[in-house]
Parts: C-alpha cells; structure tokens; sequence
C-alpha cells in the first residue's frame, strides 16, 4: 500500500529543487573583461576590451546594452562606455569577444595607488550582469630629469680646453740648438 506524500513535503521539495537550480543557472547577461587590472599614470587614458554574452532569450544589438560603473573615487577616474559605439548583432545564447567596453580617464592630479570600478552590464530589457571588478593601478608620477643648460656646457668644456692648453709640456722649437 502506497501513502500520498503529505502536501507540504511535496511543496518543500519543489522548493528545495528550483532553489538549487537557480543557484547554478547561468547569468542572463554575461561581461568578462581581457585584463581585469591595468597600471596608468596620471593624465594618461586606459582602454578596455573583453567580451559579452547574451542568455536573455532575445536577440540583442551592441545599442540595446548598456554599463553601470559604481564605487570609484570620481575626482581621480572617470569610465566611459565604449559599448554601442560600433554596432554588432548578438543573437540569444552567443557571445562576442574583442568588443571595445570602455574607457578610463586618469585625472592629472590623481595620486598613486589602486581604484577599483564595479561594472554591470544591463540590456532595454532591464536584465543585468553579475558585477565585475576593473582596478586601476595609478604608478607615481616620473619627475623630468634636468638638464644642463647649453650655456654652462658650453663653457665648461672652453675652460677645460684653456686648462689643458696651460698644462701642455712646451714642443721643441725647430730653431733651437740641438744638444
């Protein structure tokens, strides 16, 4: 003789079961960035690539998705979203690799040390990508190296020249008497 399973275990393992399973299903958008940490110094400009990968169930364009960048320190980096600026299909479960994502602007003044950028990626449609980490490595500034004015080379080598002359040993007059 079978018993019935009693409703709510049957209601807990259909919990249990479709928890577990979105806890491995894949994101519906997917951002993956070529070199997560790049170095820069201040003023200069980084630019990142990497790829994009679309399990939305809709076929995408490049226009139709879009970058959210969080907690950095805005006076020191600025991001600019590159994504879109070309424009490529990306049809339901395809990826793309080699796209232009976004830019980094180094503030002139900004100091050494690290920044590190949240990026998410979302489509019209509202879907989102986990969050990503991109780190700025800001290196010190490189001092310029004085140079020696023209001028004071200049003279330098005409007194080494004067020195010289006086310290020569006097050559022999072809007049003089021969001993």
């Amino acid at each position: 003789m079978h018993r019935p399973l009693c409703s709510t275990c049957l209601l807990a393992v259909v919990l249990l079961a479709a928890g577990t399973g979105a806890a491995r299903a894949a994101p519906l958008l997917e951002l993956s960035i070529d070199h997560p940490s790049q170095s820069a110094r201040a003023g200069q400009t980084l630019d990142v690539s990497g790829t994009v990968t679309n399990r939305s169930g809709a076929d995408l364009s490049a226009t139709d998705l879009f970058l959210n960048f969080s907690g950095f320190d805005f006076a020191t980096v600025t991001p600019s979203q590159q994504l879109g600026a070309v424009d490529f299909s990306l049809p339901d479960f395809t990826f793309r690799s080699g796209v232009d994502l976004f830019t980094v602007d180094i503030a002139p003044t900004a100091l050494a040390g690290l920044q590190t950028l949240q990026v998410v990626l979302q489509d019209t449609a509202g879907n989102l990508s986990p969050s990503y980490s991109f780190v700025v490595d800001i290196e010190p500034a490189v001092g310029t190296v004085p140079e020696p004015p023209t001028l004071l080379l200049m003279v330098a080598g005409l007194a080494w020249l004067i020195r010289r002359a006086r310290h020569r040993p006097a050559a022999p007059s072809p007049f003089s008497p021969s001993a």
